[in-house]
């Protein structure tokens, strides 16, 4: 992750930034889809090395994009960005644990798909 957010302060890398927060969610949803796949532990390592880079892009995008774009107080920006994503990891995870009664692989399936959407969305 700190490769992935040292990228993102190039100059150089300013311009792209957008598109590379969208590949970096597709990369997350596929990363996460995939990995209900794999069978061993040296595979389910790669996978989460993808989805690590994946997180370890948006987050920090996400932060600046919020701080940049809004006039309000940073503060006030960052609390309320931290509360909505402590919000979505405790409905992720009660959602997550009511899809694995249904079948194991669905909550990685739902997750993917989500995060899919999402990268769609952000590409368009």
């Amino acid at each position: 992750m700190l490769v992935a957010q040292s990228t993102l302060l190039l100059s150089s890398v300013q311009p792209y930034r957008s598109a590379l927060t969208g590949c970096s969610i597709f990369g997350l949803g596929l990363g996460t889809g995939v990995s209900s796949l794999m069978p061993g532990g040296g595979s389910l390592g790669l996978m989460i090395a993808v989805v690590a880079t994946g997180v370890g892009m948006v987050g920090p995008v996400l932060s600046y994009e919020l701080l940049e774009r809004q006039s309000a107080k940073p503060g006030k920006l960052l609390g309320q960005q931290a509360a909505a994503g402590n919000q979505g990891q405790a409905l992720g995870s009660t959602d997550a644990g009511s899809l694995f009664t249904l079948t194991p692989m669905m909550p990685f399936w739902a997750a993917a798909l989500i995060l899919l959407v999402g990268a769609a969305l952000s590409l368009c």
